[in-house]
């Protein structure tokens, strides 16, 4: 199944707490100053237009990069740095998706290895990512999770890998924690950024128990926005974080009662950090 297209989702609460975990994660592999690699398993169409049809009919980007922009909180200098990042996109009626956020921060002699399955995401991905010629971009029409296990271990032996599914297939739950095993026993130095949606059948549940065997150090964030029985649909989601930078608990404990003020759709709104052999 392929319906799923993020161009409907682009900039909701879902993707600032994700598109900030990897923020924060590619500037700290910058700043360490050594070869690294990006690794993006649903990469999507790579950067949205808010001003598209598809936008405008589920408006998902005002109850999310909205809020943030036009937020008078004085907020800490991490959501800040994020906050500043974004706002040259969205005055250009843009929103960033995590290849382009990677190939926006990192260095251009660093490699970029895109998947992405859906056809009509995978042209515009095309499109978007090779406007200015990156060299070390490679893309790849073919399911990512498979492509993943295919590329481990990289020849770099530092990467990124971002695996972020719509989830829309119930069995993809199973699937990610079964591929992120088999990857970590491949490739057990990779820093893993895991997304899941927050949804009232809770399936997320066994995949994060399944995440939680593997043997590795982790962060877990979660931004919950409103109450599991509120019709908002998603009501808030997470990210597992395997091997994550030194400063990211910490950057996290800051920065996520500051996404709940700002983000919430209740008053039931919170956030959960939990963390494992760090």
């Amino acid at each position: 199944m392929l319906s799923y297209r993020h161009a409907f989702h682009a900039g909701n609460h879902a993707d600032i707490l994700k598109h900030y975990c990897l923020f924060e994660t590619i500037s700290y592999f910058v700043n360490r100053n050594k070869p690294f690699s990006y690794i993006d398993t649903h990469a999507g169409a790579g950067l949205y237009n808010i001003n598209s049809e598809q936008a405008k009919k589920t408006q998902e980007y005002q109850a999310g990069v909205l809020k943030l922009l036009n937020s008078n909180l004085e907020l800490d200098k991490n959501l800040f740095a994020f906050k500043k990042f974004l706002t040259y996109f969205v005055n250009q009626q843009q929103y960033p998706g995590s290849p382009y956020i990677a190939k926006t921060i990192m260095p251009k002699k660093e490699l970029l290895y895109l998947y992405e399955l859906h056809p009509n995401d995978f042209s515009i991905l095309e499109s978007n990512m090779t406007l200015n010629s990156h060299k070390n971009i490679k893309l790849f029409h073919v399911d990512g999770l498979q492509g993943l296990l295919s590329l481990l271990p990289p020849k770099v032996r530092r990467a990124i890998i971002m695996i972020d599914p719509s989830y829309e297939v119930k069995t993809d739950y199973v699937q990610v924690a079964k591929t992120v095993a088999q990857a970590y026993k491949k490739f057990s130095t990779g820093c893993y950024l895991i997304w899941y949606p927050l949804l009232a059948q809770e399936r997320h549940k066994t995949m994060l128990k399944s995440l939680s065997d593997i043997s590795a150090k982790y962060v877990q964030a979660e931004l919950i926005v409103g109450d599991i029985d509120s019709d908002i649909g998603m009501y808030g989601s997470g990210m597992w974080i395997i091997n994550p930078p030194f400063l990211l608990k910490n950057q996290l404990s800051t920065v996520l009662p500051q996404m709940v003020a700002l983000l919430k759709q209740d008053e039931r709104a919170h956030f959960i950090l939990n963390y494992g052999l760090l």
